[in-house]
């Protein structure tokens, strides 16, 4: 998609990215932003940056299956459209089209990504979408509830 859209930027936390590892993006070290990790608090405003949030993880791998979908909510609360692997995680948390997209293979990831380069208005579209979808199973009202019901039963 780089080499598609000479206008794209990937974002890539500098820690923990070898970029020897993948040789395809050597050719456009240029479209990529190199950024330091931050704190709990700064999270939100480095979400609210990007225009398409990519969640890959490999397919399969009883580790990255075992992760949780957090980079998709962080995401989404900033109204951000997520790209993520079909893991179960994400398949729980993303409606695939609808709150976001779901990829297994090169060819799903091309597709969608390319889709979300070339139309502004299905990123914002999707990521309002998100937004709206994760307040209400993960929001403060949702929060409120547990914990009034956590308070009735500790009192009984």
């Amino acid at each position: 998609m780089l080499g598609k859209f000479s206008h794209a930027r990937l974002v890539l936390p500098r820690a923990g990215v070898n970029l020897d590892e993948f040789p395809e993006l050597q050719a456009h070290s240029g479209q990529i932003e190199w950024r330091e990790a931050v704190g709990r608090d700064e999270t939100p405003l480095e979400y609210a940056r990007l225009d398409i949030n990519l969640a890959p993880l490999e397919l399969g791998n009883p580790f990255c299956e075992a992760k949780s979908e957090l980079k998709f909510l962080e995401a989404a609360l900033v109204s951000v459209p997520s790209v993520a692997s079909r893991t179960q995680s994400y398949c729980g948390a993303i409606r695939h089209g609808e709150t976001g997209f779901l990829a297994s293979d090169y060819q799903q990831w091309c597709t969608v990504l390319q889709g979300l380069l070339e139309r502004i208005e299905l990123r914002k579209c999707i990521g309002v979408r998100a937004h709206q979808e994760v307040l209400g199973p993960y929001g403060p009202q949702q929060r409120r509830s547990l914990l009034a019901e956590l308070i009735g039963r500790l009192l009984d």
